[in-house]
Parts: C-alpha cells; structure tokens; sequence
C-alpha cells in the first residue's frame, strides 16, 4: 500500500471518529445532560405521536399536550382517534378529569384519571404525560448500581429527526426477564409498576391481565426485571429532552413515542388550564 493512500484513509478514519463521537461527549454525560433537563422542566407544550402495543396489534394515537408539573396541570387534545376530543385535569380542583368527547354522549363528561375508560387502549394513564416518568425510570436505574453505567448505557452517535440533531443513547439490559413477586399487600398494577419503575403494561400482559383494578395480597406476578429489554432515545441537542423513545421487550418493540412542536418551560396564563378558555371546546 502506497505511503500516499495509508495516509488518505488514516485521515478519513481521524474525520470519522471526530464527527461521529464529538469529544467530550459520552453516554454518562448526555444522561446527566438530559435527566438535568427533565429535572428543570416545569411547563412543557408539545405534540405526540404514539404507537403501543394491545394484544398483539399496535395501537397509533396523537395528540397535542400542554402540560404543568408543578402544581400539576395537564390540557390534551386528540388529533386521532376521536379527533377534537379534549381532556382537562387540575386536581387542585378537581380529582376528576373533565372530558369533552366532541360525540357521543355530546356532553363533558369527568372520570378519575384511571378509569377504565380513559385507560381503553393505552399504556399509560394521562398522568405520565411528558418526560418525567422516563426521568425517574433513569434515575432508579443509575442509583441502584444494580448494573454497571458503561454496561447498560450506549452512545450511538448522532442522529437527525425530522431535522433535529440528536444523540443517540441506548439501554440495554441484557440480562432482562420476569421474576415472581409476591404481593405484601392489595396493590393496583400503576402503583406497583411506579413503585418499581417498570412497565404496568408488561405486568398485565405477562401475567394475562385484562383490567386496571387492585390485585389481592398474596397473590404472586411475573414482573419484569427492568422497564425495557431495551430503550433507544433520540436526545434533542437544543433542549437534550428525549424526543424519541422506543421501547422493547423480548417479543420486539412494545411501544414508541414521538415529540415535535416542543416549547420548554414556555409560560402559560390562568386561561390555559380552564374549561372556559375561548380556544377549548368544554
């Protein structure tokens, strides 16, 4: 090999390392990065795009969120299924959600957060709406030390969505499964999994749950051993909030998520979480 070409690819080697894995730029820190911005999030507006996993088939939604963490607010509108339809939950006011299905039965209506109702076809009640709940999954994850950092996170480089540049961060957990659990007490599945920090979706359908009520002391589940076999975010280089976040278990992907339109920490006004805000349909 020419002293002219060995140098050639030795430069394109140098170009590649460089742009591909900017210096200083590693999982710990964009992890530290990102939980800091979640942390630091009080007011979030943003669309989502959702795709889940329901016995066997995916299940799409959209919808627009505006959202308050403290004291927590949340305004939802529906772009698909039941485009129009708008969810509205302040329970400094109310424990009720109040619900503007925009058909049948052509009134507002209220239901708790977890009814099942509001549960049909879905993960996650609206209470998990935004990024904190991935925050606290992390979090759990790097301070027990149950598994190394440099084991179960990955950088993967960069990546642009819908142009946004990102980076890339991978959690693997290798050595992902189920392990009986006993309960100690009655206990719904959402406080067993919030406990916990893993998913209540991969409780019900691994031990053939169908509904959301509470599950009697004594009787034993298979539980996953973490949230995800594996979780890949695309972590947005302006904001580092994960915009994108796919999720698996052993049978494949179980859920994606997706945000555009995302303004953080924008201020909203004491007509944004109102029933009487011209812009709602209540």
């Amino acid at each position: 090999m020419s002293v002219v070409r060995l140098i050639f690819i030795s430069a394109v080697i140098i170009f590649l390392s460089a742009n591909t894995f900017p210096k200083g730029k590693d999982a710990r820190s964009i992890v530290n990065e990102m939980t800091t911005a979640i942390a630091n999030t009080n007011t979030l507006s943003f669309t989502m795009e959702m795709e889940e996993r329901i016995n066997g088939k995916f299940v799409q939604s959209k919808v627009s969120v505006k959202l308050q963490v403290e004291p927590q607010k949340i305004y939802i509108y529906s772009w698909y299924p039941n485009k129009g339809a708008e969810i509205l939950y302040t329970p400094s006011k109310s424990s009720k959600a109040l619900v503007n299905p925009n058909g049948f039965p052509f009134f507002n209506v209220s239901f708790s957060p977890f009814n099942a109702q509001m549960r049909k076809n879905k993960h996650h009640t609206i209470l998990s709406m935004g990024f904190e709940m991935l925050g606290n999954m992390i979090n759990e994850v790097v301070e027990s030390g149950d598994i190394p950092f440099d084991e179960y996170f990955q950088y993967g480089g960069d990546v642009d969505h819908n142009g946004k540049s990102c980076y890339k961060i991978v959690l693997n957990d290798a050595d992902f499964g189920y392990q009986p659990y006993a309960l100690t007490q009655d206990e719904t599945l959402y406080n067993l999994a919030n406990r916990m920090q893993i998913s209540e979706y991969l409780i019900k359908e691994k031990n053939g749950i169908s509904g959301y009520g509470r599950v009697k002391k004594g009787t034993t589940l298979l539980l996953p051993t973490s949230y995800a076999k594996k979780t890949e975010l695309y972590v947005d280089k302006s904001s580092m909030l994960p915009i994108v976040q796919i999720m698996h278990d052993e049978k494949g992907i179980f859920e994606r998520y997706e945000y555009s339109e995302v303004l953080l920490n924008p201020e909203f006004n004491d007509q944004t979480f109102s029933k009487d805000n011209p812009d709602y349909g209540f």
